[in-house]
């Protein structure tokens, strides 16, 4: 049957107020069927009649409808500002006649009318705003007819947009009629009357009918008055919860009519005797959460009384109560310095999810925009979706996103899992006290970037994220004038980004992300502010998925692959999703599990000097290597450990002679540690009779690609604190071929030569000189290096020392400026990002095309190629 038609246009203009739910119907305990109401965004959780959090607009409601997840649709009387009459048994489902009492009330309306759900009934609808009114009265000489009332009430109403053909379709102000209908009825059965005719003999209230027999007249019909009043004098009595409990939910008793016509009589049989026991006892942040939720102007006018109830100075009180809204999250704005922290509300996908495509999805994403391992991918997949789960499992692994050097999509990472996660909050360093606050007032996710700058020098921190890897953890503070010891939860979902590694204890409590610097050939999809609608999408796909399926996630036990204690403790609700996801995830995870084991976290300090480190590696194979033949007979370049040790440690000025706090020479060991990040380690080299440990040439080229400059680039600066600092773009060199330096330049604003500024020109007769001096690793060029290989003879002899080198024709002349560099790299992203946003995918073919027509109008031909890779070297650079 259906239930619903459309939404009348007289509760249009409400559609989008969050007053609305769904319901189901189910058969209560009793045998009789049931309006079970349920919140919109989640189909599958109840909806609470007094708590707005489980109602939405009405569009959520209609595509919960459509879907098939309900079997209609409500709204809540409470805050709605409508009223409502429902008329029972008063209509013929099968004639459409309706009774003249029910005719007469529709008439007096004067309002919108619409058939119930069953057919047999009426609402009558109105506006109206006046006390609160839930009554239920029989109509005299009604045939059975029973009017329910309703205004300022923790109630909802089906509609069905089924309106009788005779009722306006306006909404009047019903607020007079409903207090003289209620009067009316009230008078009818005698209560209204002071004089009591013969055989109108009040019923007294007795407990043991009540109980017995039901409500029966007492409440004018109103069971769950009856019920309440049955919950209080038994509480007089000294009764227990459960005693009561027993009596509301035993099918022999007639007072049980009510609970057990709810979803979990249970439940809310024993919700009513708690809340009764509350009032009763004048439970203090009960009655501190009531006054937190007025508004600044009724607070005020129950301010004194409520202080003087809970035997407080008003002044007190209103330092409590301040505090519960900030609990609440209801100061918005509290004229305090800094932002409020709000989280957005993610509407559900409308339609059910399928998990195996949810993670592929989210994976793939994940990769258009970092470079990363497929390892790594799918950690972060997986990952991202256990942040709405973390109250279900005793752990939540953090997520360390780490990188052997700068500018590997580390904070890019951030970003993106910052629009997927539950309530992200992305920050750049935190205090401890901010810490334990924000997790114990929101329960966000974590998103902490540069996490190697000061997460390892805070002993005191880093035992905080420690502590918060299990469900239970807490740190314990005084509070207030009393110093009162409290304690504050710090289980939350964290992802820690930095270069190098964390420290033992957080990296023994991760899943690891390692990431990698871009080559010049790889592609990625920039992100942009305004453009993240994909990832919104992902983020409402995830939160459907989660609410059909958390139930059973939670109930999982999955079997872990060869790991075991607190690693396996890791995984488990990571593969928990990836078997309820289902499709290739759970073979595929497991793969991710084992793959990872083992991951060291090195310290930070030897990794900052990786890009060094490789200079120096390159430098020494090019010098002391050994060319052998492989088993194939092509020929590569080999290098021992220890003479490659030993190299490294005689360079002069390099920090590998005095390594660490005791400042030792770097050892074998050590350098392979250093390594280790970079998937680089020793093995066996040399000959077959002479076999020594040691590294093959072809093991680094992939690391010297993705993070040491062009070949014609200086050394790297040595001096490891300052290597943030670079020249702005302005002063940059065009390339490299004509970044020399000319002896005795002289600097325009002074008297004294231009120490160390890259240019070129025809001066001295043709002639480009370079300063020996500063061809060392003491003046470093440290600017962004473009990968363009040097043109024409070397400025230096083959002793290291300046020779001539004739002026380059015009062919071989610099490119580009860095102005044009930038218009054109400016030009490109803008054609390729508006193809994007018009069709959702680019071809990189045409705009290439684009691109080298373009600069075929600006440079000679055999520098087409060069020009081209600066240009796309800006246009794809990543943090």
């Amino acid at each position: 049957m259906k239930t619903f038609r459309a939404l009348p246009p007289a509760l249009a203009p409400y559609a989008e107020r969050k007053v609305w739910a769904v319901w189901r119907q189910r058969t209560g305990k009793n045998g009789k069927p049931t309006k079970v109401p349920y919140q919109a965004h989640y189909p599958r959780k109840l909806a609470d009649s007094s708590d707005p959090a489980t109602w939405s607009e009405f569009a959520p409601a209609l595509r919960a409808y459509e879907a098939g997840q309900s079997d209609g649709i409500v709204f809540s009387i409470l805050g709605s500002g409508l009223t409502a009459f429902d008329l029972d048994d008063c209509r013929n489902s099968t004639t459409g006649e309706i009774e003249p009492a029910a005719r007469d009330l529709v008439k007096r309306a004067k309002s919108y009318v619409e058939v119930t759900p069953s057919g047999e009934g009426l609402h009558i609808i109105g506006k109206g705003g006046g006390a609160k009114i839930h009554r239920q009265q029989p109509v005299p000489n009604g045939n059975g007819m029973v009017v329910e009332s309703y205004r300022n009430c923790a109630r909802f109403i089906t509609v069905t947009g089924d309106a009788l053909p005779e009722a306006t379709a306006e909404l009047a102000d019903n607020d007079k009629l409903l207090d003289q209908v209620v009067a009316e009825l009230d008078k009818a059965k005698g209560k209204g009357s002071k004089q009591r005719g013969k055989g109108q003999r009040k019923k007294k209230r007795d407990l043991d009918d009540l109980i017995k027999n039901g409500e029966g007249g007492h409440f004018g019909g109103d069971r769950s008055r009856a019920v309440w009043f049955v919950i209080n004098r038994l509480l007089e009595q000294g009764k227990s919860t459960d005693e009561i409990v027993a009596v509301l939910i035993d099918p022999a008793n007639g007072i049980s009519a009510h609970c057990l016509d709810q979803p979990n009589p249970e439940q809310h049989a024993r919700r009513q005797v708690e809340k009764a026991q509350q009032e009763r006892s004048g439970d203090p942040d009960a009655e501190i959460e009531r006054l937190a939720r007025l508004s600044a102007v009724e607070y005020e006018r129950q301010r004194k009384d409520a202080a003087e109830k809970l035997g407080m100075r008003a002044s007190i009180l209103d330092r409590l109560v301040i505090g519960e809204r900030t609990r609440l999250g209801l100061d918005k704005d509290d004229g305090k310095q800094g932002h409020a922290i709000t989280f957005p509300e993610v509407e559900p996908w409308p339609a059910p999810v399928d998990g195996a495509k949810l993670l592929g999805d989210i994976a793939t994403t994940i990769r258009n925009h970092i470079v990363m391992s497929d390892y790594a991918r799918d950690i972060c997949a997986l990952w991202a979706i256990h942040t709405y789960l973390i109250k279900r499992f005793k752990i939540s692994p953090k997520l360390s996103i780490r990188s052997p050097v700068r500018r590997c999509g580390k904070t890019t990472l951030l970003e993106v899992l910052a629009e997927l996660v539950f309530r992200a909050w992305s920050t750049g360093s935190i205090t401890k006290a901010a810490l334990f606050r924000v997790i114990e007032m929101y329960h966000p996710t974590l998103l902490i970037d540069e996490s190697d700058t000061f997460v390892g020098e805070d002993e005191e921190l880093r035992g905080m994220l420690n502590h918060g890897h299990k469900y239970d953890g807490t740190v314990t503070r005084t509070v207030g004038e009393d110093h009162q010891p409290r304690k504050f939860d710090v289980y939350a979902a964290v992802a820690l980004a930095g270069i190098g590694g964390l420290a033992d204890t957080l990296a023994d409590r991760s899943v690891v992300a390692e990431l990698k610097r871009r080559r010049p050939s790889d592609t990625i999809a920039r992100l942009r502010i305004g453009r993240m609608q994909h990832l919104h999408e992902l983020r409402r796909r995830i939160v459907r998925w989660i609410a059909d399926h958390e139930e059973r996630i939670a109930e999982r036990d999955p079997e872990i692959p060869s790991i075991i204690d607190r690693e396996a403790d890791n995984w488990q609700v990571l593969l928990a999703i990836a078997d309820e996801a289902g499709g290739e995830w759970p073979e595929r995870a497991r793969k991710v599990a084992v793959a990872s084991h083992g991951h060291d976290e090195e310290g930070g300090d030897n990794v900052a000097r990786i890009e060094l480190l490789l200079w120096d590696i390159r430098n020494a194979f090019a010098e002391e290597g050994t060319e052998m033949p492989d088993m194939f007979g092509a020929t590569q370049v080999i290098i021992s450990s220890a003479k490659l040790v030993k190299a490294l440690v005689a360079l002069e000025g390099h920090p590998w002679a005095e390594m660490g706090r005791e400042r030792k020479p770097l050892t074998q060991n050590g350098l392979a540690r250093m390594l280790k990040p970079l998937a680089i380690t020793p093995g066996k080299v040399g000959p077959e009779n002479k076999r020594l440990s040691g590294y093959v040439r072809a093991q680094f080229d992939d690391a010297f690609e993705r993070y040491l400059p062009g070949k014609g680039a200086d050394r790297p600066d040595s001096r490891t604190e300052v290597d943030e600092m670079g020249t702005s773009e302005i002063s940059q060199p065009d390339s490299l071929a004509s970044a020399v330096r000319f002896e005795n330049a002289r600097n325009p604003n002074s008297d004294e030569p231009l120490s160390g500024c890259p240019v070129y020109g025809e001066e001295n007769g043709g002639k480009a000189y370079v300063w020996p001096a500063e061809r060392s690793s003491d003046l470093p060029y440290t600017g962004p290096v473009v990968n363009v290989p040097h043109q024409g003879p070397d400025p230096l002899d083959e002793h290291g020392a300046p020779q001539a080198v004739p002026t380059p024709a015009k062919s071989s002349a610099p490119g580009l400026s860095q102005w044009q560099l930038r218009d054109l790299a400016r030009a490109y992203r803008d054609r390729s990002d508006a193809e994007y946003g018009a069709t959702g995918k680019v071809d990189s073919a045409v705009h290439d095309a684009w691109l080298r027509a373009r600069l075929a109008e600006r440079v000679p031909p055999e520098r087409i190629e060069i020009e081209f890779e600066r240009v796309t070297q800006v246009v794809f650079a990543v943090r």
